[in-house]
């Protein structure tokens, strides 16, 4: 899929007024695109950012660009922000459709900040979201349905939205506006800012300090303040008052910190240079993620011998999966992977060929010494997999889409768990190079070993899970 556009899942429709086509909705996914807003796309639109309340998502320019592709048996007309379509068209083949209730036709969407492509089933739709493009009468507006989403990219007809709720828009910008000024100039906000950049200041190369949050907003009209922090594994979200916010820059447990052991194991994951997604616990090593049994324990010094080739597999049918590939060919896929990721992470602190080390006598010695030189030396850089060895492991994952195996999802959802999910698979593999990176260098215990294995057949037999 294309960077920045991503698939949508929930609430898309198609808005009608008295009959007729007055905009749709492109729903939302539970991802990163879908959460950081529209101002690219606004921006490529020529919106007025300055005009007030719903107003400043009405267009003013920019083109947008129609057709039509077969899918099956079905022939699904889209409407796009791309001039570029070929991988918004080739993509979308693995979208499923939403069948809209009470119409007779289907849809499916993707989108992101800056662009967004809309499929229909019916002609008619398209040609009108059209010409509501092409005359102007046109507003990108985004949903507030949830703290955790935006309700959804909407391309509505401006000039049918009505003076009460133009005017109620504006009001509750207002009033959210004077919130923000009112808690960002408090002494608990400012103690946050102050206490996250002494972190910083300590830590240069760390991953992050334990006061890092996506969103800190206040509720117009109200002392609350929503808190959507970066480490959930350790911390948690929701509405929080500014005392619980000061009790968080203390490092107290309450409605911020879960726990002291929770809060321990956080901060030592915000003093070393390595970070992941789910969270490293040094006091609890054997259940330092709350997805510990996806983790396949697969040690980063197997080798595939040259002539060796991956297992062969038949063509993927319809509803094929990741989880229908062998085992034994993802064993081997993930070793290689791991290996690439782990390599360009050990070649930052100027350890080159790890693999050869680890049974060396010593070996783990001699990349503790060289960890602790890494520490000692200033540098300010989090150490993390090279741009080109995430590229080796992005062609790997974009080859099975490709092939059928696996589609991209939100990982923060239940049904987002698990190797079929491509996003998922990769974030899981990213977390354990972390984990076993900090523990060859010896700064983490590993109570889950992973040395030594003798065969390939001890691995398929004793560490692949069924998924």
């Amino acid at each position: 899929m294309g960077m920045g556009i991503r698939e949508a899942m929930s609430e898309m429709g198609v808005f009608t007024s008295e009959g007729k086509v007055v905009g749709a909705c492109l729903g939302f996914d539970f991802t990163s695109e879908h959460e950081v807003g529209i101002k690219e796309l606004r921006a490529k639109f020529l919106c007025d950012r300055e005009k007030a309340g719903l107003e400043s998502g009405k267009i003013n320019g920019g083109s947008v660009y129609t057709g039509a592709v077969t899918h099956g048996e079905t022939i699904w007309h889209y409407i796009t922000s791309e001039e570029n379509q070929e991988y918004l068209l080739k993509d979308s083949t693995h979208w499923p459709s939403r069948q809209e209730e009470g119409t007779p036709y289907k849809v499916k969407a993707g989108w992101g900040e800056g662009g967004f492509i809309f499929f229909c089933t019916e002609f008619e739709v398209i040609s009108r979201l059209k010409e509501l493009f092409d005359s102007k009468d046109m507003a990108l507006l985004m949903g507030a349905s949830g703290p955790f989403n935006n309700g959804g990219l909407k391309l509505i007809q401006y000039s049918v939205l009505p003076q009460e709720l133009l005017d109620k828009a504006v009001q509750e910008q207002m009033a959210k506006k004077l919130a923000d000024e009112t808690f960002h100039n408090s002494q608990a906000f400012l103690n946050l800012k102050a206490k996250a950049a002494e972190w910083r200041k300590k830590y240069p190369f760390a991953h992050g300090t334990p006061w890092e949050y996506f969103a800190l907003s206040p509720q117009g009209g109200s002392e609350k303040v929503w808190l959507n922090p970066h480490h959930q594994q350790h911390l948690s979200f929701g509405w929080i008052s500014q005392q619980d916010v000061q009790d968080w820059v203390d490092g107290k447990v309450g409605a911020v910190i879960r726990s002291q052991e929770d809060w321990d194991d956080l901060c030592w994951e915000c003093s070393v240079p390595v970070g992941t997604l789910f969270g490293l616990r040094k006091n609890r090593s054997d259940d330092y993620s709350t997805y510990t049994k996806y983790f396949r324990r697969i040690p980063p010094n197997l080798h595939r011998k040259r002539d060796d080739s991956l297992p062969v597999f038949k063509k993927p049918g319809k509803h094929a999966s990741l989880n229908t590939l062998p085992d034994e060919c993802l064993v081997i896929m993930e070793s290689d992977i791991k290996k690439e990721l782990l390599s360009s992470m050990f070649r930052q602190i100027k350890v080159y060929g790890f693999e050869d080390y680890i049974n060396r006598p010593g070996g783990l010695e001699f990349f503790k010494e060289r960890y602790q030189m890494y520490l000692d030396s200033g540098n300010k850089e989090t150490i993390r997999p090279s741009k080109e060895a995430m590229e080796y492991s992005q062609g790997m994952r974009y080859s099975l889409c490709i092939l059928g195996f696996g589609r991209y999802g939100a990982c923060n959802v239940p049904e987002g768990r698990g190797r079929a999910n491509l996003s998922f698979w990769q974030s899981v593999m990213e977390a354990e190079v972390s984990y076993d990176f900090l523990y060859l260098c010896g700064a983490l215990p590993y109570t889950r070993e992973i040395l030594p294995y003798k065969t390939m057949e001890d691995i398929l037999q004793d560490e692949v899970h069924k998924l």
